[in-house]
């Protein structure tokens, strides 16, 4: 989405390791986060849409244990664990603590069916689902969480994996924190 960093560099290296899939990379002036995701999904060919952001990496193991949620035809989405990629300041190791709370809030949300958001770091869906509900809004900031509302209502379930570990930047002072969860909380 127009970025200026070495995005476009790392995930040609990164197709061009693939073993097990193929993949498109689409270059596109900055239209917004929302913008992308909508034209990722309408090229998009699988059932099943793997939506992870650049700084996120998904631990081999993470795939097997969230594809058994999907046959359940009623599950639109889910979602796994979130740590830090690294744990070296005081603010990464909290966020360790942040990731295992997910454990405790994201299975009470999803018993009651009620997942308020399936985060954008890592997050998987059908696709079907996502196409009948209108896929990702261009216009939205803090579009995980409307997308993830917006398929519950439908009917669908949103779901969460604890054996789905992924890793993220997450913030390293203060100051980033309160940046990061002040985006999150207008979204």
């Amino acid at each position: 989405d127009g970025s200026t960093d070495k995005t476009k560099q790392y995930i040609e290296e990164a197709m061009n390791d693939l073993k097990y899939s193929t993949g498109k990379f689409f270059d596109i002036k900055n239209s917004g986060k929302g913008f992308a995701l909508k034209l990722a999904l309408s090229n998009a060919t699988g059932e099943i849409i793997f939506r992870l952001d650049a700084d996120s990496m998904v631990d081999k193991d993470a795939i097997e244990p969230v594809m058994r949620h999907f046959r359940d035809p009623a599950v639109a989405s889910v979602s796994g664990m979130i740590f830090p990629i690294e744990e070296r300041t005081f603010w990464q190791r909290a966020q360790v603590l942040v990731g295992c709370s997910f454990l405790f809030y994201k299975r009470g949300q999803e018993v009651v069916n009620s997942i308020l958001c399936q985060p954008g770091s890592f997050s998987v869906f059908r696709k079907d689902a996502l196409k009948k509900t209108g896929g990702w809004s261009a216009e939205q900031f803090g579009e995980d969480a409307e997308v993830t509302v917006r398929l519950n209502r439908s009917g669908y379930k949103n779901e969460f994996e604890q054996h789905a570990r992924v890793v993220s930047e997450a913030p390293a002072n203060f100051k980033e924190f309160r940046l990061q969860r002040l985006r999150w909380n207008l979204g």
